[in-house]
């Protein structure tokens, strides 16, 4: 597997680390460029992180919800996709929670390779179906997900 920083010498090396509050006009920017909501960001429940050159390259979201937890708002600059970056942040979330869950309705197939699998509604925990996200933010189209385990999953 080829490194980013090979392929694209002129890029720094990616650092991956908590949003700060100088960071976050940038990462509402790309959020909302992603069509991503932003309403509910400022809840202290979500820790958000972001892969970072010089500039904000991507961003990730993991909200604590008692012992579950759902992942939000994955994006990434257009000009800086398919160089890993979403891979190293989603990589960054799942080492930090063994059972994951979220809400897509475009990505339902990239979470998939990461051992997302859809599950109904009512399986979902009550901590997790009275968030923002679950609760109002998310169109109940929405496809549910849930990652149970490092073990259980391939990362492609």
């Amino acid at each position: 597997r080829l490194h980013a920083a090979r392929l694209y010498p002129e890029m720094h090396v990616i650092t991956i680390r908590a949003i700060e509050p100088d960071d976050r006009a940038a990462m509402r920017r790309l959020l909302a460029a992603a069509e991503l909501p932003t309403d509910d960001l400022d809840d202290p429940s979500i820790a958000l992180f972001g892969a970072f050159t010089d500039q904000l390259l991507g961003v990730i979201g993991l909200q604590t919800c008692g012992t579950e937890a759902l992942l939000r708002s994955l994006a990434v600059e257009p000009a800086h996709r398919d160089l890993g970056i979403a891979r190293r942040l989603c990589e960054h979330v799942f080492a930090q929670r063994a059972q994951l869950w979220l809400l897509t309705t475009t990505a339902k197939d990239y979470f998939a390779r990461y051992g997302f699998e859809v599950v109904a509604r009512e399986e979902v925990p009550a901590q997790i179906r009275a968030t923002a996200q679950f609760s109002s933010l998310c169109p109940s189209s929405a496809h549910v997900m849930r990652r149970q385990s490092t073990a259980t999953s391939s990362m492609m």
